[in-house]
């Protein structure tokens, strides 16, 4: 841990934080950022009002957006890759998919 007087000594963690702790969403925030930075180097992008958007964070979920189904599933590859390099991954029984389309044809 770093502290103002210097580096403590290793520390192991062995669980998480406890639901409802103060600290779980700025700590979730510094994982979902470890996990989606390196997504920046994807070329595959959608912009929205000319700003760049590959992701939505809110909380603990993770809404990636892409314009095609094998672009989605290369930043979900991506996503899960990152994740299980720092110990977590994706529970795809929790994941849903969604289009939208300004047309009524069927992707």
């Amino acid at each position: 841990m770093h502290l103002p007087k210097g580096l403590t000594n290793w520390v192991e963690i062995k669980q998480g934080v406890c639901q409802g702790c103060i600290a779980s969403p700025p700590l979730f925030n510094l994982y979902g950022e470890s996990v989606l930075r390196p997504l920046d180097e994807v070329p595959i992008r959608v912009s929205i009002n000319g700003v760049i958007i590959d992701n939505i964070r809110y909380a603990d979920d993770i809404v990636l957006i892409e314009t095609t189904e094998e672009g989605l599933q290369q930043l979900l590859h991506e996503s899960n890759s990152n994740g299980e390099s720092k110990g977590r991954s994706i529970n795809y029984k929790k994941t849903k998919g969604m289009v939208i389309s300004k047309s009524e044809k069927k992707p």
